[in-house]
């Protein structure tokens, strides 16, 4: 008895809906940008990581205000670093040019050097692709 019971509370149960859609590429790049604009460090941190694990997986360009103010104004290094990795990963020119024109009142003498050496990387690599000097970096010729 107990069993037919159970069988037909079972059977009349509704099922779980299903889900409507799957999470878009859009949804998800929305919510990376929230993440990465977040207060709580921990959220912003692990919005970071996933950025510099894999630069490709959505587009955040509207991050990169959010990544240059942590990168300049973190008191904490190490989420700094983190910032510059997002920045580089992201590959905006305006990030780029910021961090150019930053490098030389950059404090910490690494970061300063780092942020130098990323600029330089990327704005090589467009002279390449492009063929023509970007912001005023001419090619060495």
């Amino acid at each position: 008895m107990l069993r037919s019971t159970l069988a037909v509370l079972l059977a009349a149960a509704p099922l779980a809906p299903a889900r409507a859609e799957a999470p878009l590429p859009g949804r998800f790049a929305e919510q990376l940008v929230l993440n990465l604009q977040s207060e709580l460090p921990g959220v912003q941190r692990a919005a970071l990581q996933m950025l510099i694990a894999d630069p490709d997986c959505a587009d955040v360009r509207a991050a990169e205000f959010a990544l240059v103010r942590l990168y300049r104004d973190s008191p904490d290094r190490r989420e700094r670093l983190m910032a510059l990795r997002g920045l580089e990963a992201m590959a905006s020119p305006w990030a780029m040019d910021f961090l150019k024109r930053h490098a030389p009142y950059e404090k910490d003498e690494q970061l300063a050097k780092l942020s130098t050496l990323v600029a330089q990387e990327y704005f090589a690599r467009q002279e390449v692709e492009v063929g023509a000097p970007i912001y005023g970096i001419a090619a060495a010729r």
